[in-house]
């Protein structure tokens, strides 16, 4: 949770400037796409809640990360003349983080529930020390690189979903138990 909201905060806050910099955009078009960088995530996340029944939520934590990290560095490395489509394209696989995150969190925690999901209420705090990381890195390289941060940041969340969740733990245990 603590990297979900760093990059969510970072991705966000940083769009408008990478596509005035990067791309040369004006105010009034960059925000269309931040617009649409949020229409996206809003109709993907319920689109999404129907993949739950069919995909494990650490499974599609794990894909949704994965085409996060892509899209970031399509952004980061390449100027392909779509790269505001990619930026807003972040919103498709940004839809369900935030819910299926916190619900692998708490998983299984059983009578410690109430108080893990308030202690996991602190890990919002990673969107208040992500994005001026990501600033000094701006000023210091460009908006284009600063998008390193919310990457690793997905990085993390991808390793948290496929390797740290409860459902990542007992398919290692199935395997050992096979082995």
């Amino acid at each position: 949770m603590f990297f979900y909201m760093g990059a969510e905060a970072c991705t966000a806050g940083f769009f408008i400037p990478y596509l005035k910099t990067v791309l040369g955009f004006s105010d009034n078009k960059a925000a269309s796409y931040l617009t649409l960088y949020y229409i996206f995530t809003a109709v993907m996340g319920m689109i999404a809640v129907l993949f739950l029944k069919y995909i494990k939520a650490n499974k599609l934590v794990a894909l949704y990360g994965s085409g996060m990290v892509l899209l970031y560095l399509i952004c980061i490395a390449f100027n392909t003349g779509y790269n505001e489509f990619f930026l807003a394209g972040l919103g498709i696989f940004l839809s369900i983080m935030f819910p299926t995150i916190f619900s692998l969190a708490i998983e299984d925690i059983g009578a410690f529930t109430g108080k893990g999901s308030a202690l996991l209420n602190f890990a919002l705090i990673g969107g208040s020390i992500f994005p001026p990381l990501q600033g000094m890195i701006a000023d210091a390289h460009g908006v284009k690189v600063s998008y390193i941060i919310p990457l690793i940041c997905f990085i993390m969340i991808t390793l948290y979903a496929l390797f740290f969740t409860k459902e990542a733990a007992r398919k290692r245990e199935q395997l050992k138990v096979t082995l």
